[in-house]
């Protein structure tokens, strides 16, 4: 049971979760106990061995602990959660009806903010039981109990983490290739002859066949602002990602999903000329957002429902804004999406 349970910690820990330690809100009759912030639910697992099944006791102080972290807001003020779900799992060699008929009389109310679910694992026959009332896959860890053991089909996805290097060469000489053809482009005086040559535009490229505007159309900014913005942009989306990713696959996010972005507005748009490395950005956006989904993990301090408001606060704006090339923005999201998915396949 001892090298079951180590088993267990170590792979939950693999899927983000981390091991609340005696200085934070713990209770002796918890064995071990997990925490894992997925704005906004902050999930909890609590590890229990066979010798706690007087449920009625166990409840009354299962139920205490619980109504006191829910209380705590010191727990909950730097998650920036709202629900708490408290999944307690019992560690158990062999189950009897006693213990199926406890999980099938406890209720689960999808409504409420804050839940208490009940599993039992049996150890011996590598199977989880959960009661007809309650959820029965959660956050995977349905398959981590099963892996432990050794009994699951596939191994559970791991998070990914950073690469080992601070270094961002990709995004910071993209962020000064921007600005010198920007600075250039300004003291020449010639933002129009550049957006002109260079910017994306439906005439140029279905009747002149001036393909190469898909891509020059990413290093032409229109003004200050705009160049401001993205660069922004390009600095937290790109070096997060290039951390992640390396340097090799954000560059073929970020070209990729800047010739989408350009390829959708050309298609879609009505501007006569379409310039910014947004289209670029929006599939770095993208590519942090499918990671964060698939590993159920915090992306460089950023988690999934925090990048997906981002996006679509985004895209809206450019939908309420004039000169704003809003099928780029999403031309480019989706290229980020597909070739991410692609990308992380591979690996």
């Amino acid at each position: 049971m001892n090298k079951y349970i180590e088993n267990f910690c170590d792979n939950i820990e693999k899927v983000g979760f981390f091991e609340i330690k005696e200085d934070e809100p713990k209770n002796s009759f918890i064995d071990r106990c997990f925490v894992k912030v997925d704005s906004p639910v902050l999930y909890m697992v609590c590890i229990n061995c066979e010798g706690y099944f007087d449920f009625l006791t166990y409840t009354k102080l299962k139920d205490k602990f619980f109504c006191d972290i829910s209380e705590n807001e010191n727990f909950f003020e730097n998650t920036y959660c709202s629900r708490l779900v408290c999944i307690n799992i019992f560690l158990n060699e062999g189950i009897d009806g006693e213990k199926i008929e406890f999980l099938n009389s406890l209720d689960f109310y999808p409504e409420l903010d804050k839940h208490s679910l009940w599993w039992i694992y049996d150890t011996t026959e590598n199977k989880l039981y959960t009661g007809k009332n309650q959820p029965d896959k959660v956050q995977g860890i349905e398959d981590i109990l099963k892996y432990s053991c050794g009994v699951a089909e596939k191994k559970p996805r791991q998070a990914k983490t950073f690469n080992g290097s601070v270094n961002i060469p990709f995004t910071m000489s993209m962020i000064v290739v921007n600005l010198a053809i920007f600075i250039v482009m300004m003291l020449l005086g010639q933002r129009t002859q550049f957006i002109e040559l260079f910017g994306d535009s439906k005439y140029y490229i279905f009747n002149d066949n001036e393909y190469y505007r898909l891509i020059t159309s990413m290093f032409i900014h229109s003004d200050i602002s705009h160049i401001l913005s993205n660069i922004i942009g390009l600095y937290v989306f790109g070096s997060i990602a290039e951390r992640f990713y390396g340097s090799k696959n954000t560059v073929i996010v970020y070209f990729i999903s800047g010739i989408c972005g350009s390829i959708l507005s050309t298609l879609l748009g009505n501007a006569m000329f379409s310039v910014g490395a947004s289209g670029g950005i929006f599939g770095l956006m993208a590519c942090l957002l499918y990671t964060a989904k698939v590993q159920r993990k915090d992306v460089g301090g950023m988690n999934y429902s925090t990048i997906l408001l981002l996006a679509v606060v985004n895209i809206l704006v450019g939908f309420m804004m004039p000169n704003i090339s809003t099928f780029g923005h999403i031309g480019g999201f989706l290229g980020g999406i597909v070739s991410t998915m692609v990308i992380y396949k591979l690996k």
